[in-house]
């Protein structure tokens, strides 16, 4: 009984394995479209570019909504602001670092801008306060 409560509790876990991994992963495609090839994947203005890379986040979003068999509204709900919040946490910082630059640097678009209002000490604390308590309710939807 032990083991198969370990198995799911791990099923459980890897959703957001996988998904700070894919965030990883993500930071270095943009670095070498940027740094490496000299284009700007993400313009400030809308374009194919924006559909190409939300579309990609949407089907890996899906992917692992689908794998790992969410069934819940609540769970779902806790899921996507979860995956959101630690995207918009994680994926900056990684970035700006693979192109030395300072952490708190945000490009001109449209989600930096929005982030941009807030100084950098107060958005990291909040997106991790938000991450932390949306991945905590995605394990306990029972108290929402």
């Amino acid at each position: 009984m032990v083991f198969s409560q370990w198995v799911v509790h791990t099923k459980i876990a890897m959703i957001w394995i996988l998904w700070i991994l894919v965030i990883v992963l993500e930071a270095i495609s943009h670095w070498y479209v940027i740094e490496i090839v000299r284009y700007d994947i993400t313009p400030d203005k809308i374009s194919v570019n924006h559909f190409v890379i939300i579309g990609y986040r949407m089907l890996i979003f899906s992917l692992l909504y689908y794998f790992f068999g969410i069934h819940e509204d609540k769970e779902f709900v806790m899921y996507l602001l979860g995956a959101l919040f630690t995207h918009l946490l994680i994926f900056p910082i990684l970035l700006n670092k693979a192109r030395g630059l300072r952490p708190h640097y945000l490009g001109k678009g449209f989600t930096d801008r929005i982030l941009a209002t807030l100084p950098f000490i107060a958005r990291v604390w909040f997106l991790l306060v938000l991450s932390i308590g949306m991945i905590y309710g995605y394990y306990n939807t029972d108290l929402l």
